[in-house]
């Protein structure tokens, strides 16, 4: 089960870790740390299968969030509201690319 603080998602894409980032810290200059920190942002978007009253399964959007990638392997930190009520999870990354994530 995950942690009750945060939820994860693995995704299939490669980002290089947000060391650099860490080092930056303190920023001395927040619109110098912008271009480091943004392509390790994501949008995550979560839907719910809903039963129709003919028997279909369709997934219904049940909200959208934000991560951070935390690893070149894919592992995506965000807070638990963003997890809890859906089944299916897709991530937008900074090349607009969308991918299907695991919750894990």
């Amino acid at each position: 089960m995950a942690d009750a603080a945060f939820n994860t998602s693995r995704i299939s894409a490669r980002v290089a870790p947000a060391s650099s980032a860490a080092r930056m810290w303190p920023p001395k200059d927040l619109p110098e740390l912008i271009p480091t920190l943004l392509p390790h942002l994501v949008n995550i978007s979560f839907y719910r299968l809903e039963k129709q009253p003919d028997g279909e399964m369709v997934p219904v959007v049940k909200g959208v969030g934000s991560g951070y990638v935390v690893d070149a392997g894919g592992l995506i930190a965000t807070n638990r509201h963003v997890t809890v009520e859906g089944n299916e999870f897709f991530v937008v990354v900074s090349d607009n690319s969308q991918l299907k994530a695991d919750l894990i």
